[in-house]
């Protein structure tokens, strides 16, 4: 069964799905969406990495739980329109 791109829910008629719960009304506001969900898959990704290197300078001792909590924390406001608005 195809996934929807923009929201990730299989779907057995992925136009219609699209028609009608994204409004997709055209091929130009279809790219646009479509480019709006990688841009935060790219961002979901980048935030996984960057997580993964505080866990290991914390394994290894570099950074203290409050410096890894400022910093995701610190990470996630610089980019919240990013990840979350698109």
């Amino acid at each position: 069964m195809p996934t929807c791109p923009v929201c990730k829910k299989e779907n057995q008629d992925l136009l219609k799905h699209l028609c009608i719960s994204h409004d997709v009304t055209d091929a130009e506001h279809s790219q646009e969406l479509l480019h709006k969900a990688e841009k935060i898959d790219l961002r979901k990704l980048e935030f996984r990495n960057f997580v993964r290197q505080l866990q290991a300078q914390r394994q290894g001792g570099s950074i203290f739980v409050e410096q890894y909590r400022e910093s995701i924390t610190k990470w996630l406001q610089e980019h919240e329109e990013e990840m979350f608005r698109g």
